[in-house]
């Protein structure tokens, strides 16, 4: 048995993170997509699937490496409901037919699709060993389990599962919330509102909280990678789907603070924000954002000194 110092540990090679979608979905890695009924997770997630096997930007944020293959496993909404939404969307112009982006034919589903069984186990294995997909989107939670989500235990034993299933590859999980309260939504936290133990959003590596009634809703941002960010969703009341004007808008910032640290490579990113927001009007939040997951000389010099392959 070895040990090492700090400034060995992270000059040692090792794997290092990748991203399906940069600064957002770590591949491998698992988002906690929140919301309480009909908020319009399923058209967020679905949306968020035909961009991603399509190679096309999320929310601003860029697809590593082009399209990529994502299942969508559809297990809260009754098939025929399904069917009329998609059906739905093609008539209002929507693009399905995306090769990357696939779906379990109804005949071969299995329902209930429980994954702390052997059956459950299986089933995905199968389908992993098929498809070998890059983003599995799971909706929603509480259809893969008969488990207590208040236990802690018992959730810790369904995530085990999922990534003894799903292995290497990202998976977005769809959840319910709580009722929210006014305080809530005036100063949400996810981790209070997450129906369950939790266990649950401490186990993923990032969670999105969708609230709000009418077209112009709200997504709060969470994650390992990023500091916490609240952004306007507006939902098209023709098609369910959403668009985020605030964060499409922010990302043409991105190029300007790459140059901005090109010419400052000796002020670190916690000063430069200060200048970027005086300059851009950007919160700090915001200018983390928009640089996760971005290779600007900060992160290209740190790398090169530790012996950190790019």
């Amino acid at each position: 048995m070895r040990t090492v110092s700090p400034s060995e540990y992270i000059s040692t090679p090792r794997p290092t993170l990748h991203w399906l979608i940069d600064g957002l979905i770590p591949r491998p890695g698992y988002m906690l997509l929140l919301g309480p009924p009909k908020v319009g997770k399923s058209f967020l997630a679905w949306d968020m699937a035909c961009k991603i096997a399509s190679g096309k930007s999320v929310m601003g944020y860029s697809c590593s490496g082009g399209p990529q293959k994502v299942i969508y496993l559809q297990l809260d909404t009754k098939e025929a409901a399904w069917t009329l939404r998609l059906k739905s969307l093609a008539d209002s112009g929507y693009n399905l037919e995306i090769p990357n982006l696939r779906l379990v034919h109804p005949d071969d589903m299995m329902l209930p699709l429980l994954i702390t069984t052997e059956r459950g186990q299986a089933f995905i294995r199968q389908l992993m060993e098929i498809e070998n997909p890059a983003l599995v989107v799971l909706d929603v939670l509480r259809e893969v389990h008969q488990d207590d989500e208040n236990d802690s235990t018992a959730m810790k034993k369904v995530f085990d599962c999922l990534e003894r299933a799903f292995g290497n590859t990202s998976v977005l999980i769809l959840h319910h919330t709580r009722k929210m309260s006014i305080e809530d939504k005036a100063s949400p936290d996810p981790v209070s509102l997450a129906r369950g133990s939790s266990y649950i959003t401490g186990r993923v590596d990032g969670y999105w909280l969708l609230y709000g009634e009418g077209p112009n809703r709200k997504l709060f941002f969470e994650s390992r990678f990023q500091e916490s960010s609240l952004t306007s969703a507006r939902q098209d009341p023709s098609t369910g789907l959403f668009s985020f004007p605030d964060l499409e808008q922010d990302a043409t910032l991105t190029p300007q603070l790459v140059t901005m640290c090109s010419l400052n490579p000796n002020r670190p990113h916690t000063s430069l924000w200060k200048d970027a927001s005086a300059k851009y009007g950007i919160s700090r939040s915001t200018y983390y954002r928009l640089l996760a997951g971005v290779k600007c000389c900060h992160i290209t010099s740190f790398q090169a000194s530790h012996g950190i392959p790019a």
